[in-house]
């Protein structure tokens, strides 16, 4: 069981367009998205529903990423994490890259990586 760990944040692609959540403030995740990020907002990611989280039990956090369409019609239709000990690290992720994954989904997502290690920082 893992004791002590933070996980700060998820990259999500929503219609193929990456939105970083958590370690970058929601503001200015879809600036720095693709252009088909708009009309799409991450509210902040969470893990085992936390935002972040310190001291999860689970060595594979469910996973989210609340979303708020600011144009009509918009939804997600695709999405991508990726975990990494440094923010830096997240362009070329050294803990994980889900890949782009077709699916609307963005409540209690599975982690797919590695197990998780106590007392690390990721994100």
């Amino acid at each position: 069981m893992i004791s002590r760990r933070r996980l700060l944040s998820t990259t999500a692609t929503a219609l193929g367009t990456t939105l970083i959540a958590g370690a970058i403030p929601p503001a200015q995740a879809a600036e720095r998205g693709a252009p088909g990020a708009k009309g799409l907002r991450v509210g902040g990611s969470t893990a085992e529903y936390v935002r972040n989280p310190l001291g999860l039990g689970a060595a594979r956090p469910r996973l989210g990423w609340p979303l708020t369409a600011t144009a009509p019609g918009r939804t997600q239709s695709a999405y991508q994490i990726r975990v990494a000990l440094s923010e830096r690290a997240l362009e070329r992720p050294d803990v994980w890259d889900s890949g782009k994954v077709e699916s609307a989904d963005s409540t209690q997502v599975l982690y797919g990586g590695p197990e998780l290690r106590s007392r690390t920082r990721y994100y």
